[in-house]
């Protein structure tokens, strides 16, 4: 009887957690439902304006497929952030351990810090540069590079979560990277 309750209660537990939620994405399509968004100075030399900034897709460097998403931003001002970000309903009220796992390029390695990779998984819609985490620098290696984030979570009653990625100028200079073959995954725990 005991071994009965045990196999029947172990049978639940596993029928009630979901599956896995994935996806990936290299940017063949566009952006597909990725939203820019950004933290920067104003730009002293164009009063009333941020500093010049872009992410775009891009086929000038890919490390599958033909296209990636280009990083542009000038860092002249020592200060700002650009990233990508996207929402992903998940099931309410639910833990999870999120992952997002990408490839990034730089044109060339460097002893100095021009910017860091940054990184976000969460339920929150990240809007500043701190909701982000630093990865490591961007220039560790010229050519590509994976870098990865994850973190624990609970959804609230609408069951969102959200991920992103992108860069943070540690330098005053132009730079210009560039991320592809995006994975990310949800576990339920």
């Amino acid at each position: 009887m005991l071994m009965a309750v045990i196999v029947v209660s172990a049978g639940l537990y596993y029928l009630n957690r979901s599956e896995p939620t994935a996806f990936f994405d290299g940017f063949e399509d566009g952006f597909n439902m990725w939203s820019l968004d950004r933290d920067l100075p104003m730009d002293p030399n164009n009063p009333g304006n941020e500093v010049a900034w872009r992410i775009a897709v891009s086929k000038e460097h890919s490390r599958t497929g033909q296209s990636s998403a280009l990083f542009y931003i000038d860092g002249s001002q020592d200060d700002g952030t650009i990233w990508l970000e996207k929402g992903f309903d998940l099931r309410p009220n639910s833990y999870y351990e999120g992952q997002i796992t990408f490839q990034f390029y730089s044109g060339s390695e460097s002893f100095n810090t021009m910017a860091v990779v940054v990184g976000y998984v969460g339920i929150t819609d990240p809007e500043v540069e701190e909701h982000l985490a630093v990865l490591g620098p961007a220039n560790k290696v010229e050519g590509w590079l994976e870098y990865s984030y994850g973190d624990n979570f609970k959804t609230d009653v609408k069951g969102r979560a959200w991920v992103a990625f992108g860069i943070s100028v540690r330098w005053e200079t132009e730079m210009i990277y560039f991320v592809d073959d995006i994975n990310i995954i949800f576990q339920p725990r």
